[in-house]
């Protein structure tokens, strides 16, 4: 039973290594995002967005892994540690999120008005070319 244990807590360690590695990944698309939304690239910072999707997916399923083995395992300080930067850097990434959900509505907003304005100029187009009788 022991040795059960410290298997499944090095697992859960390996497991909170892998989280934070993916949460550092996430954390840094994220600055590139505000990056492109800064110069106002919003298809950038979109398909910045769409791979981050992945990646919270992936985040996700990670979490249902610890979960199973956290159950089982009283806390340890290493774990303690681990949860605390783990923590940390979700705080980190909301404060970005905080930043990107402005800037990608704005860039959606430009986006939508540059499309009205395409779709006057080509119905103006066509009701110039039906007055003209071509």
């Amino acid at each position: 039973m022991k040795i059960l244990k410290k298997n499944n807590n090095d697992i859960l360690l390996s497991y909170y290594d892998e989280k934070i590695e993916k949460l550092l990944l996430l954390l840094e698309k994220q600055k590139e995002q505000i990056r492109f939304l800064d110069y106002g690239n919003g298809l950038e910072a979109s398909r910045i967005a769409a791979s981050n999707k992945k990646l919270v997916v992936s985040l996700q399923q990670l979490d249902l892994k610890i979960e199973k083995i956290e159950e089982s395992l009283p806390g340890s300080s290493a774990v303690i540690e681990k949860t605390d930067h783990i923590f940390s850097l979700i705080d980190q990434a909301r404060r970005n999120h905080e930043i990107i959900e402005p800037g990608m509505e704005k860039c959606l907003a430009d986006m939508k008005q540059d499309l009205n304005q395409i779709e006057i100029k080509r119905q103006l187009h066509t009701f110039l070319h039906v007055q003209q009788g071509c």
